[in-house]
């Protein structure tokens, strides 16, 4: 297991401007979005409330990695820390970096510690194609038929079918 340390960001959300508690002092989204661009490649955006588009109502995705013909990925399971958010992304736009490449049904065993898998799905955010990366339960356990019911909606939005 490669243990991920990646430094991530602190600009997570918000309009044009913001002067919110996460990015201590107002800046321009634009002018954030060509820096993070420019220095990692991407950038994460955290939808800051409750995000109908999501199944959970948390959407943390990524920008940019399309840019180099691969598609951005999403979170939609709640995560402690936009670091864990984070570290997570940067890991796999670091995989894409060197040649990797996910579609979707991609079963991954060396994200997370403890042998634990995650699976990439196709998906939609914002009308532009996302990988969502699909966390296991505590079964380990990634097709929403084998989950619990709750923790298969705040992922594939459903429970009981593979997509």
């Amino acid at each position: 297991m490669k243990k991920i340390t990646k430094k991530s960001s602190t600009r997570s959300k918000h309009s044009v401007r913001c002067a919110c508690a996460s990015c201590k002092d107002p800046i321009d989204s634009e002018i954030w979005e060509a820096k993070q661009l420019s220095e990692h490649g991407f950038y994460i955006h955290v939808v800051p409330e409750h995000d109908p588009q999501s199944p959970s109502g948390f959407n943390a995705h990524t920008h940019g990695i399309d840019l180099i013909g691969h598609p951005d990925f999403q979170i939609t399971l709640p995560l402690k820390s936009f670091d864990h958010v984070a570290a997570f992304f940067h890991e796999m736009f670091s995989r894409v970096k060197k040649g990797q490449s996910f579609s979707h049904g991609d079963i991954i065993h060396d994200l997370i510690a403890n042998d634990y898998v995650v699976r990439l799905i196709d998906a939609t955010e914002c009308d532009r194609p996302v990988l969502r990366i699909i966390f296991a339960d505590k079964d380990n356990n990634v097709m929403p038929h084998d989950m619990s019911p709750n923790e298969a909606i705040a992922q594939y939005g459903y429970s009981k079918t593979s997509p």
